[in-house]
């Protein structure tokens, strides 16, 4: 694989919490691509698409219809019903959940794969296509939940059947991709949605080992997600800060020759740049929406303490650069070395998950600078 960030393959696997970062660009055991269309090593082919026939905001559209891929559903359709099903047993407390509980579920869905990505350093073998199905089904909701939170917080808390996700999905053009538009047939996605529902009331959907540990390294790799973004705000925030009361560049510019860019080595970090340049760059809508979908899992609470703690701290630091008149040393090396507290205890953790106590190792300042980037205030002894 390669990257689009100077960091390689090897050294990303040595550290497993960071390896989640890495998109799930692979194949699956039938040569499927697992991001279809939005793979840069694994292409679909031309005569994978044709134009949409369904009704609605996709129907004829200029971006077409992933027709294998649909075909690849079909193919499986009964093994991706009991996944659903399965996973809905785990992580769903009853046939209604809420769109916090719906979430949870979708984003241990989507991450799925990266079970068999970690265990294999990199290189899976054996990724069931009933899996990588449900990996893009699911990374498809999280997109739909993820823009319901930061545009309607309020309702997070509340259920919403299956025909009114689809509803505003529909409505608000998520069915469009960037470079092609879903290729589920309506009654397909609303049948899928349903399955999920269903898995509570099923008796031989109890949950199974796997989806335990699936459910467990999809909490982990949310906080690994939402710990590298809110580091990542105040980094830039700070580098923003140095920027206006030095005259010294904001050292995350490409054209900058003295300071390296960001890394883009975490999911958001685009977001998470653009964010850093707002007044209140920890409130902007999805800031909000991804620390308001965060969950759980109960065997992980000592983390999820410390995911409280850095979130305390980011507040606090975010705030005092936006008014601050001197270097805010003191509260950048807390901050900063909470999120390495955080970041270790997460890769840690993840190590023994996937039977790989040997990459169980703590994150350093070094860490910090090539995942991310270097630090503005490097001559505080951090």
């Amino acid at each position: 694989m390669l990257f689009p960030y100077p960091i390689t393959k090897s050294y990303v696997f040595t550290y497993p919490a960071f390896a989640t970062y890495c998109p799930l660009d692979h194949l699956d055991s039938v040569g499927r691509p697992l991001l279809e269309g939005r793979s840069v090593i694994h292409r679909p082919k031309d005569e994978d698409y044709s134009n949409c026939p369904y009704p609605g905001s996709r129907h004829n559209h200029q971006k077409q219809m992933n027709v294998a891929a649909l075909r690849n559903v079909s193919g499986h359709r009964e093994a991706i019903s009991k996944i659903l099903q399965a996973l809905g047993a785990t992580c769903l407390a009853s046939s209604q959940p809420t769109l916090t509980e719906l979430y949870r579920f979708a984003y241990i869905g989507y991450k799925a794969p990266n079970y068999w990505v970690l265990r294999g350093n990199g290189c899976p073998d054996g990724i069931e296509p009933a899996y990588a199905a449900v990996s893009k089904f699911c990374h498809g909701l999280t997109h739909l939940l993820l823009h319901v939170a930061g545009n309607s917080p309020k309702v997070i808390q509340v259920h919403w059947s299956p025909e009114e996700l689809y509803s505003y999905a529909e409505k608000n053009s998520l069915l469009v991709g960037m470079r092609e538009v879903c290729a589920g047939p309506p009654k397909l996605i609303v049948a899928l949605l349903h399955e999920i529902f269903s898995g509570r009331e099923l008796k031989d959907s109890m949950p199974r080992p796997l989806d335990e540990k699936l459910s467990a390294l999809a909490s982990l790799t949310c906080w690994m997600e939402i710990a590298g973004f809110l580091y990542e705000i105040c980094r830039c925030q700070a580098w923003h800060w140095r920027s206006q009361y030095t005259g010294e560049s904001s050292g995350i510019r490409d054209i900058d020759p003295l300071q390296p860019m960001s890394r883009n080595a975490m999911p958001y970090c685009d977001v998470a740049k653009n964010a850093s340049k707002k007044v209140n760059p920890l409130s902007t809508p999805f800031a909000a929406g991804l620390l308001a979908l965060r969950w759980c899992d109960k065997k992980f609470q000592a983390i999820e303490e410390k995911l409280i703690v850095q979130k305390k701290l980011a507040d606090n630091l975010s705030n005092l650069l936006a008014q601050a008149e001197t270097p805010p040393f003191t509260q950048w090396n807390e901050f900063h070395k909470a999120s390495i507290d955080l970041l270790s205890s997460i890769n840690r953790t993840i190590a023994i998950l996937i039977d790989a106590p040997d990459l169980a190792s703590n994150v350093g300042d070094r860490e910090m600078e090539v995942f991310f980037g270097r630090s503005p205030f490097e001559n505080t002894h951090i």
